[in-house]
């Protein structure tokens, strides 16, 4: 069988294109000449530049494009597998916003370096440069690829600098630097202090040809030994076969390289640190050629400026400490300031993605406040339990966890790490900051150390401004407590108090079910009252049960009871079932004048934005006790109110005795006239409304007709008899000693009723029928009730 040693092809490289004024356009020229390369789309807010403003530039294509036209830069997400994105904007902050997409694959460059970048990578590896044709010129020592980034690179780095991130800006050199040796890996490394050796700050691999590269891994120690070496003896180091001494060949079998050159760099005397290079590739041999082009690259004013600021950056992170104060001292939202110095971070330290998380100071859980590099949103809805998982691990012992990968292609991956970072300030937990970095810019406890100003700075802010809204939320929930409690005291109506109570328990405590309970004074009992959130459920009417055990407990003890667990406080009398919904409870005692009027409880703190419920603290607690106050105080005016209530009998339009009375007195007539066997008669007047004389009848006159028919009631019947308003324009006499003589009675109120004159707003007088009913007792009824239904069937009254 024929083995098939044909190389897989390559992917085009998929590029998008933001801007096309010139410097896009121009661009875009370049990158069409590029058959590895693929434009996919072209985005300008500018109708003109997307219909190719080419002439104008001068630029004409001999090709059909078929990449796609948008003015969004939102478009951008729909690319899934898009490799670049290249900015022609010219505008740090509109670059900025590039990196706000998280475009999880595409990498972001100014359209100023993919120009050379292109450019060098469209000249052959070993094409010199060549000036004329004067053959008494001195030879080029550099070949053109190299000319073109020395000429270039000098005033293009200093413009970048500062403006743009610095990981962008490292790709770029890299991409540049391998494409003009022909190399396959680069990196940089600094050295901070002595003690702590070198430490790498950027890096990058690029496989020049489809072949697989070998499994490149730098061992540990070995760039110190190597920066020791090139730092002592203030020259290069260059190993390529044939090799001189035999660490030479030890040491590249350890790394794995065909070619190696280490390159020093300083910031005028002061020794910086070593630029590395490596090439494994089978192409062009790197010669002494190749070495001075790097000791000038490296001398270049624009790239020792940029390699003085990596060094400085990558050695402290005071920068990021400096931009975060800035940020987090703004007067905006804590929200806001969150999210835009997650944005700093990632962009300064190069991380892959960052998740915030602040403690919620009610439930203690880690709410999520901010992400950059997650495409899935979950701001303020995921939780994480502070006693659970690596980060509260992190949390609980109040120091950072790092986890590096292990399983990654050396040479050709970076090992992903992820840093989990407690914000502690005064001992206490304030939030968690989890990182995911491919290379930490320094080795784990030296990062771990510069890193704790940056977590201070985030954890002040956070305590700072959680204490402010906490204390701010108290505050209001104090207003709302009183101006809830002066509304609940000014109710009379006791059914009315119970429900306002409950309702109102549950909106302040932000509770899920509210249970209040009013002693009974006969046998001293805690009834329920009123109930709120809760339904005619088996798990609703099991915390009936479970809530008279604990009210027994706070009448007993006269003391709140807080529990995040009720199984805690019951399961010894009450056995709860495995998914019993209720879990904290707040419970406090009514007391008036240290009386026990009854208890109130709240169960299940509900979390806004989430789907579980957390455990009731002291604030809450001080609430309720404040609220109870004026819970026990409405509830005893109330009482009081009905028990007056019960005192009045005299209705206030017609002077006559009232409802309440006649339920008071007919009770004991009934008695008297048992006792000495005597009648007792009852009467029910009314007028016929029915009539449409009556529609819309004005209040004042509906009044003066009440008035005068009590009036005539009182004038009609005698002393004894007892006349009282029942209600509307009904009227109910009871009538002592008196038999089947009440028609006569009836007669004569009939005939002053008669003789009473209403008019209604058309000064029309208004007929004025009657209608009557009456019984007695003992012929008609023996009981209070049934005298009461035959004399209110009233019939019109017939002379």
């Amino acid at each position: 069988m024929t083995q098939n040693l044909r190389k897989p092809a390559i992917r085009k490289v998929k590029v998008a294109l933001v801007g096309g004024n010139q410097e896009g356009l121009i661009t875009l020229a370049s990158l069409t000449r590029d058959l590895a390369a693929e434009v996919v789309m072209l985005i300008d807010q500018d109708q003109k530049a997307l219909a190719f403003r080419l002439h104008e530039y001068g630029f004409t294509f001999d090709k059909i494009f078929t990449f796609a036209l948008s003015s969004d830069i939102n478009a951008l997400k729909s690319i899934r597998d898009l490799d670049l994105i290249i900015d022609a904007s010219d505008d740090p902050r509109a670059h900025q916003s590039l990196y706000r997409l998280n475009h999880p694959t595409a990498q972001i460059m100014t359209s100023q370096c993919a120009r050379i970048l292109w450019e060098i990578k469209s000249i052959p590896i070993n094409e010199t440069a060549v000036e004329g044709f004067d053959l008494t010129e001195t030879p080029r020592l550099f070949s053109r690829r190299q000319e073109i980034l020395l000429n270039k690179v000098e005033a293009l780095l200093p413009r970048l600098t500062g403006n743009y991130p610095e990981d962008e800006i490292n790709r770029f050199c890299f991409d540049a630097l391998l494409r003009a040796l022909e190399g396959n890996w680069g990196a940089f490394y600094f050295e901070d202090m002595p003690e702590e050796g070198f430490i790498r700050i950027a890096n990058r691999f690029l496989l020049i040809s489809g072949e697989e590269p070998p499994p490149y891994r730098l061992k540990e120690g070995l760039v110190d030994l190597i920066g020791d070496w090139v730092k002592k003896k203030k020259t290069f180091l260059f190993l390529t076969p044939p090799y001189q001494e035999r660490w030479m060949e030890s040491l590249m079998t350890a790394m794995k390289f065909r070619q190696y050159m280490a390159i020093p760099f300083f910031d005028q005397d002061r020794f910086l640190g070593i630029l590395e290079l490596g090439k494994w590739d089978d192409g062009v041999d790197w010669t002494m050629a190749d070495v001075e082009f790097i000791k000038k690259w490296v001398s270049l004013e624009g790239v020792k400026g940029y390699l003085s600021s990596v060094c400085k950056t990558g050695s402290s992170l005071e920068p990021l400490v400096w931009n975060l104060r800035n940020i987090l001292e703004q007067p905006k939202p804590l929200q806001e300031k969150l999210d835009e110095g997650t944005a700093e971070m990632v962009s300064f330290l190069g991380a892959s993605s960052i998740l915030l998380f602040v403690k919620d100071p009610e439930s203690g859980d880690l709410v999520l406040q901010s992400q950059v590099g997650y495409s899935l949103k979950m701001k303020g809805i995921y939780r994480m339990k502070p006693d659970e998982g690596i980060g509260g691990a992190a949390l609980s012992k109040g120091g950072p966890v790092y986890l590096k990968e292990d399983d990654f292609q050396p040479g050709i991956q970076e090992p992903m790490g992820v840093l989990y970072y407690p914000l502690i300030i005064r001992d206490q937990g304030v939030g968690l900051l989890v990182l995911e970095i491919k290379h930490l810019a320094h080795p784990y406890q030296k990062w771990k150390k510069d890193f704790k100003p940056v977590a201070e700075i985030l954890g002040i802010s956070i305590s700072s401004d959680v204490e402010r809204r906490t204390m701010a939320q108290k505050v209001l929930k104090l207003n709302v407590v009183n101006e809830e409690g002066l509304e609940l005291v000014s109710t009379t109506n006791r059914d009315k108090v119970l429900m306002m109570a409950s309702a109102s328990a549950a909106m302040i405590l932000e509770a899920e079910g509210v249970i209040l309970r009013v002693k009974e004074k006969e046998s001293e009992r805690l009834l329920v009252g009123y109930t709120y959130g809760l339904h005619n459920e088996p798990m609703d009417k099991l915390l009936l049960q479970v809530d008279a055990i604990i009210a027994s407990q706070v009448a007993d003890s006269r003391q709140a009871v807080l529990s995040p667990s009720l199984k805690n406080i019951v399961e010894k009398k009450e056995k709860l079932p495995p998914k019993f919904p209720y879990h904290s409870v707040l419970s406090i005692p009514l007391l008036e004048q240290d009386e026990l009027i009854g208890t109130l409880s709240v169960y299940n703190k509900v979390i806004v934005n989430s789907f579980v419920t957390a455990s009731f603290n002291d604030t809450d607690k001080e609430l309720m006790e404040k609220y109870g106050l004026f819970v026990s105080k409405a509830l005893v005016k109330a009482k009081e109110f009905q028990n007056r209530e019960k005192l009045i009998t005299i209705d206030d339009l017609t002077g006559l005795k009232n409802e309440r009375y006649l339920f008071l007195r007919l009770p004991e007539e009934l008695k008297r006239a048992e006792r000495y066997k005597r009648k007792l008669s009852l009467l029910f007047l009314d007028l016929d409304k029915n009539a449409k004389e009556f529609a819309n009848l004005p209040v004042v006159i509906y009044d003066y007709l009440i008035q005068n028919m009590g009036r005539l009631i009182r004038e009609s019947f005698r002393n004894v008899d007892i006349a009282v308003r029942f209600k509307g324009t009904r009227f109910v006499v009871l009538l002592p000693d008196t038999g089947r003589k009440v028609t006569e009675t009836l007669s004569r109120f009939h005939e002053s009723l008669s003789s009473l004159a209403i008019y209604n707003q058309k000064k029309e007088r208004l007929p004025l029928r009657l209608l009557s009913g009456f019984s007695t007792y003992p012929e008609d009824a023996l009981m209070m009730e049934e005298l009461i239904q035959k004399a209110s069937k009233m019939t019109p009254y017939e002379v």
